[in-house]
């Protein structure tokens, strides 16, 4: 019961609301870390030299960073709180089992689930049709929420595909975002790609639930355009337009330009400049232009911070963290190693698009957290014995 209030109250989009709109506090995941890492402080341990590695990287990104005269201090004490709180869960997860079981690990996620969705509920009762009505959409934990789903599909049986089927979907209509419903639709097909690569027989139940799911949902969401826009202009706008000119909107096209502008500027960047602040300058300023506003994107920002050469590191060990999850659960069977993949391969697009550092540090906290977990599993996946891998089940 407590990870599931933990994952409802404290790491899902829940927090938000309870924080600002609750509490009057600043949305601020700090706030429920600091008395949280308190109480169990003696539950955990992270070492020294972690510590003093995680304050050196701040402070000298916030050094190099400040080379450049675009930005004050106070513009990049933002990004280096990202940067901190992401690198800090990293060294946590790294150092220490969070969770004993696959159990626990289901519990945890279903609770940030019915947490954004609680979230998303609310704001859709207390948004829509009001002033604020303007380009609605809802922000989730687009890590935790997803990999409920991928765990229900490679770990519980074939009747808990129900629930995937009614709460998936609500979701995805309540967040009215297109991200969202393609980060849940690519986890789904790639936990069921996984489960029928090491048990072809069950291609059946895969791909049952997905024609089903789609003769279905298609059809509600074809049937339900005129009601949607009576509803609510601004989801309809999101829902329909958006979605019909995937790719091709304005909106889509200034997503890919600054890509396009850092590849014809490449040899800014072959340096790292330390950490970004928010004044994003649309067009070339000389040497002080950091690049075009990249507001969606982890990767434009993981360029400016860490040169195009560092980068090309980090991503290189990325893609082999992903290759050598893939080889353990070839060769163990184990569930963890299949969601491992799943979850690599989501986020390895996500960043593209869907969340850049600055907007939200409560998903850097939780992509750091998540990649030192798989980091630890990855290094040492012996001391998952007797932990997450379970004895083998037939599901």
């Amino acid at each position: 019961m407590f990870l599931f209030i933990l994952g409802f109250i404290v790491f899902s989009s829940f927090c938000s609301f309870l924080t600002v709109r609750i509490l009057n506090l600043p949305c601020t995941i700090e706030l429920f870390l600091v008395p949280l890492a308190y109480y169990f402080r003696k539950s955990f341990f992270i070492p020294r030299k972690d510590y003093i590695g995680v304050v050196l990287f701040v402070l000298l990104g916030i050094f190099i960073g400040l080379l450049n005269s675009v930005y004050f201090f106070t513009d990049i004490i933002p990004i280096a709180r990202c940067f901190f709180l992401g690198a800090l869960a990293f060294v946590f997860a790294k150092n220490n089992t969070i969770f004993k079981n696959l159990d626990n690990l289901y519990i945890f996620s279903f609770g940030v689930f019915m947490g954004d969705l609680l979230n998303a509920y609310i704001l859709m009762k207390t948004v829509l049709g009001t002033e604020f009505d303007k380009q609605y959409a809802v922000d989730i934990n687009i890590i935790f929420s997803v990999l409920w789903p991928i765990l229900t599909i490679l770990y519980k049986k074939p009747s808990h595909l129900i629930a995937v089927f009614l709460l998936v979907p609500i979701l995805s209509f309540l967040s009215v975002s297109r991200g969202i419903s393609t980060f849940f639709t690519i986890g789904i097909i790639l936990a069921f790609l996984l489960k029928i690569y090491k048990r072809p027989s069950k291609i059946i139940i895969a791909m049952a639930f997905l024609s089903v799911s789609f003769i279905v949902l298609s059809s509600l969401y074809y049937n339900s355009e005129n009601n949607i826009r009576k509803f609510s202009p601004s989801m309809h706008f999101r829902m329909y337009k958006k979605m019909s000119s995937y790719g091709k909107n304005n909106i889509d096209k200034d997503r890919i330009r600054p890509y396009i502008w850092a590849f014809d500027n490449l040899s800014y960047y072959v340096v790292p400049r330390g950490f970004l602040g928010k004044k994003f300058l649309t067009k070339s300023d000389g040497k002080n232009t950091p690049m075009m506003a990249p507001w969606d994107s982890a990767y434009m920002e993981f360029l400016y911070t860490f040169g195009f050469l560092l980068l090309l590191v980090l991503v290189l060990i990325y893609l082999y963290k992903l290759y050598i999850c893939f080889i353990l659960y070839n060769r163990t069977n184990e569930v963890i190693f299949a969601v491992s993949c799943a979850m690599l391969s989501l986020l390895f697009v996500e960043h593209v698009f869907t969340y850049g550092l600055i907007r939200s540090p409560f998903m850097v906290f939780c992509n750091g957290g998540f990649l030192g977990y798989i980091w630890k599993i990855t290094s040492h996946p012996e001391s998952l014995k007797g932990n997450l891998i379970s004895k083998k089940q037939k599901l």
